[in-house]
C-alpha cells in the first residue's frame, strides 16, 4: 500500500472517531498545506496534524479512536492548556497528532512538546495564528473543514513563501522556519533540562 492510500486511510478512520465523539476538526499545520497547496499529503511528510478549538474538544475522543484501530502513543498538556494527542493507527502505521487551539486576545494558539519546548516558560511550545473561521474544503473526495482565510492561515506558519515545498526537520522548524513561534524561552528551563540530561549520562 502506498503511502498516500495509507494516510488517506487513516485520516478517514480518524475522521469517523472524532465525528463519532461529537468534536468539531479541521485540517492543521502540513496536512493542511498539503491539502491546499496540492491536493494531497506532502510526500516528504511523516504524519497528519489535525487540530480542534477548545470549546468543541470532548475527552470521549480517545475511547472512539481506539475503537478504530488506534493507540495512544503520548499525550502531553490537559484540555485547559497545552494539549496535544499523539496516536497511531495500528494498520496503517501512520502516527496522528491532534492539537486543541486556545483562543488569547486577538489570536489563537496551540502547543507542541519537545526537548527543545522544555526550555520554554511554561514548558512548551506555543504556536500563534490570526484568529480564522473554519470552511468545509473537498479532500480525497470527502469534506473536512480548513482554517479560513486559509492562505492568512499558511502564511502565518511558513511564512510568504509557503506555495514552495521546503523539506525540513521539526528542530529546524523551532529553531525558525517555522514563522509562528511565540517567543517565551525561560533561562531557567534551559538550565533544568540541561541538568537532567547531564544526570543521564
Amino acid at each position: 500500500m502506498n503511502k498516500q492510500l495509507r494516510f488517506k486511510n487513516t485520516l478517514f478512520a480518524a475522521k469517523g472517531a472524532l465525528e463519532e465523539a461529537g468534536t468539531r476538526f479541521f485540517l492543521s499545520s502540513g496536512t493542511a498545506l498539503g491539502a491546499w497547496r496540492e491536493g494531497e499529503f506532502i510526500e516528504y511528510t511523516h504524519d497528519i496534524d489535525l487540530g480542534v478549538h477548545e470549546t468543541d474538544f470532548n475527552p470521549k475522543v480517545k475511547e472512539t479512536l481506539s475503537t478504530r484501530g488506534f493507540t495512544l502513543t503520548a499525550e502531553h498538556g490537559t484540555p485547559h492548556d497545552g494539549y496535544q494527542l499523539t496516536i497511531t493507527n495500528k494498520e496503517f502505521d501512520v502516527p496522528l497528532d491532534i492539537f486543541l487551539y486556545y483562543e488569547e486576545d486577538e489570536y489563537v494558539w496551540y502547543a507542541t512538546h519537545s526537548r527543545l519546548c522544555q526550555c520554554m516558560i511554561r514548558g512548551f511550545c506555543r504556536w500563534k495564528f490570526k484568529k480564522f473561521d473554519l470552511k468545509p474544503m473537498n479532500f480525497l473526495d470527502e469534506e473536512f473543514f480548513i482554517p479560513h482565510p486559509t492562505e492568512q492561515y499558511l502564511i502565518n506558519k511558513y511564512g510568504i513563501s509557503w506555495k514552495t515545498p521546503q523539506d525540513f526537520t521539526y528542530r529546524q522548524g523551532i529553531l525558525g522556519r517555522y514563522k509562528n513561534r511565540i517567543n517565551e524561552f525561560s533561562l531557567i528551563n534551559t538550565i533544568r533540562m540541561l541538568k537532567k540530561q547531564i544526570q543521564t549520562l
